[in-house]
């Protein structure tokens, strides 16, 4: 078992995913941004923490293999810069496939209230999804991996058909919430590297790591049946939504992210003119 990066980017303080071997092999954003920390790559937890912190740390595990009693007290080395943090941990796995997620509260009051406050400007208020700013500030650090490594990258775009319809027959209320189900559903239908926000108002992005033409066209295939056969039940009224999709892959950064976004809004815009409901895609930008 492992948490989706929606689950981490959703935990209000700084999150690490641990493997087995307590290699960092994920984190959210709140963690990078707090402590100034590049965990895109799997790295050895003792790389955060001093010595005698990561020996706590590891006899606080065994004592508690399962979850934490209580916070530890630990010291976390950050750009030559020691911060006073509680560490929390719960296992994700089972015994003979352990991993675990570690939350960290850094009780330096300045970081503790910066942290809140990254927090909440990297979210969407309604849905919790990422906000427009988050995403295409994870999407340049993708586009720089993708770059360096020469990795396939895919991003989709979709928005609601009719969604003003409906906001004009419902009301906005009725609207918000189908927004909120919407990605409530999308989180279900996603891979845990998948990277989901809210860049408009009915309009919504996902940005694929590692991720090539054929396999970014499968999940959206998925998105696209699991969102267009749901329901939603909203005091009497019962309203199953219809998104289209557009979907663009290219390999390396031959491109810019403006680029890759504009020919995923061309596909987008394509389906749309086709039909309600579908998806069109886009592969290796020229």
């Amino acid at each position: 078992m492992s948490l989706t990066q929606l689950d981490l980017e959703l935990i209000p303080l700084p999150a690490l995913q641990l493997n087995s071997k307590l290699e960092i092999v994920g984190s959210n954003l709140l963690f990078v941004h707090t402590f100034d920390q590049d965990s895109s790559q799997v790295r050895p937890l003792v790389d955060f923490l001093d010595l005698q912190s990561y020996e706590q740390l590891i006899a606080g595990i065994q004592e508690s293999p399962s979850e934490s009693s209580a916070p530890l007290n630990l010291c976390l080395t950050s750009s030559d810069i020691s911060h006073s943090v509680e560490v929390s941990w719960k296992r994700i796995g089972d015994m003979t496939n352990s991993a675990y997620l570690l939350v960290l509260n850094c009780v330096d009051k300045y970081v503790d209230e910066i942290e809140k406050l990254r927090f909440y400007a990297t979210r969407d208020s309604l849905t919790g999804s990422l906000n427009r700013w988050a995403f295409f500030s994870r999407f340049d650090e993708e586009f720089k991996k993708a770059d360096r490594y020469d990795l396939p990258l895919s991003v989709v775009i979709f928005d609601v058909d009719l969604f003003k319809r409906i906001n004009d027959t419902y009301g906005h209320p009725v609207g918000d919430a189908l927004l909120i189900h919407i990605v409530k559903t999308a989180r279900d239908s996603l891979r845990n590297s998948d990277i989901l926000a809210r860049i408009g108002g009915d309009e919504f992005a996902i940005l694929m790591p590692h991720t090539g033409y054929v396999q970014a066209g499968e999940v959206a295939e998925r998105l696209l049946h699991n969102i267009n056969h749901s329901v939603m039940a909203y005091d009497e009224h019962r309203i199953t939504p219809k998104i289209s999709l557009g979907v663009a892959s290219t390999k390396g950064a031959q491109h810019t992210v403006q680029t890759l976004m504009a020919q995923c809004d061309r596909a987008l815009y394509q389906a749309k003119r086709k039909s309600h409901g579908r998806i069109d895609a886009i592969s290796d930008v020229a």
